[in-house]
């Protein structure tokens, strides 16, 4: 009798546990759909009375700069490689404009840097480079309200192309005025008219998550089908904006992190 009672103790407190958890993740921001990305000949997106324009990209963005080593491809038994070398640069460096409703208009320069030094020796001492321990991943950006350049935003993010086990976060910084997002799982509204607080309206998925002063205020979807953006209504119109503008950032930028050919 005694272990039955200890059993239901400890389901009992699992199960409380778990619901702790799911409210921990549950946020209470409205959803905007994404649109534009489906469209092949504009990158221009519109969300939440924002609308993107004048995206610009340099040639130097499409390329990447290293050498080929034949031993990747000729030392390899079946697809596993007897030795593997990776060292190449790489680069997104793009700017656009984006204009909400209201008149309002940001622009940013933004900049994303990618060093890859891998290596590995299947008969040899390992190369911790290979697990990406040793790549150089970094993004940054300036945002500037109404070409305000004194009330500009630094965007400031690393490992966005998942080179490594590092989390994928940022920071957007303003003098004394700080926001973080980092890549996590949240429970979020999926019905853009839904004002109930139902389960049926949220889903888990995958995003980037906005913190200011601690608190989830925003979020927007890493994956390409349906992307969503999430806000908390009651934030001042400065807030929404850099961070509008952020959204945009993390969703057009290019994943610049060559596959590597032995996977």
């Amino acid at each position: 009798m005694r272990l039955l009672f200890l059993f239901f103790l400890q389901v009992s407190w699992q199960l409380s546990a778990a619901q702790s958890d799911m409210q921990a993740l549950k946020t209470n921001l409205t959803p905007h759909k994404i649109f534009g990305r489906q469209n092949p000949f504009s990158r221009n997106i519109r969300f939440a009375g924002y609308q993107t324009s004048k995206i610009r990209r340099t040639l130097g963005s499409i390329n990447l700069f290293g050498t080929i080593n034949p031993f990747n491809t000729i030392l390899r038994f079946e697809k596993i490689p007897f030795q593997y070398k990776e060292r190449y640069r790489a680069k997104d460096v793009f700017r656009f404009t984006l204009t909400h409703d209201d008149g309002v208009t940001l622009t940013a320069e933004c900049s994303g840097r990618l060093k890859v030094r891998e290596a590995f020796t299947l008969l040899g001492q390992q190369d911790s480079s290979f697990w990406g321990e040793k790549n150089e991943d970094l993004f940054l950006a300036v945002i500037a309200p109404n070409n305000d350049t004194a009330n500009k935003w630094t965007f400031f993010a690393t490992n966005l192309n998942a080179t490594n086990e590092k989390p994928q976060k940022g920071k957007l910084i303003r003098k004394e005025e700080e926001l973080n997002f980092e890549l996590k799982n949240l429970l979020l509204k999926q019905n853009v008219n839904a004002q109930s607080q139902d389960p049926s309206f949220t889903s888990m998925d995958m995003v980037y998550a906005f913190k200011y002063h601690g608190e989830i205020i925003a979020a927007v979807s890493v994956k390409e089908a349906d992307r969503k953006f999430w806000i908390k209504d009651e934030l001042n119109e400065g807030i929404k904006n850099v961070i509008a503008a952020a959204a945009v950032i993390l969703t057009i930028r290019q994943n610049i992190y060559r596959q590597k050919t032995y996977l």
